[in-house]
């Protein structure tokens, strides 16, 4: 992975996240919901693991939380694409773990863009 995809990767993932908080839109297709949910999932699952988030759940609860989440947007969660949400949800986890920025700034980045899906999701 080249350094520039790398260091973008909190941005993007930020970005993609910021896109399922806001209400009102089209829905997306469903390759697009899986890219959005998985960001959510991998993001999560980085702050507990990474960061001492020890009061966010594990990777399973995580992705039933972002599947609740699509259900409560409309989504159809049973479409093609959402074979590929664990597998894809590993690998942004990986991706995030790769990028340069320093540790502190990048869970600072991810805790401020998950804020809403974890003040919203029911404590474990």
């Amino acid at each position: 992975m080249s350094f520039f995809r790398a260091g973008t990767l909190i941005i993007s993932v930020c970005f993609t996240l910021s896109g399922c908080q806001h209400a009102g839109r089209a829905v997306p297709a469903p390759a697009r919901q899986v890219e959005q949910l998985s960001a959510l999932i991998a993001g999560g699952n980085y702050l507990r693991e990474q960061c001492a988030q020890t009061n966010l759940p594990d990777a399973n609860t995580l992705t039933s939380r972002a599947l609740a989440l699509a259900e409560q947007r409309g989504w159809d969660r049973h479409a093609a694409d959402y074979h590929r949400l664990v597998p894809l949800s590993a690998e942004k986890e990986r991706l995030i773990a790769k990028d340069p920025l320093n540790e502190k700034d990048k869970c600072q980045k991810l805790q401020d863009s998950l804020a809403l899906f974890i003040a919203a999701a029911p404590s474990s």
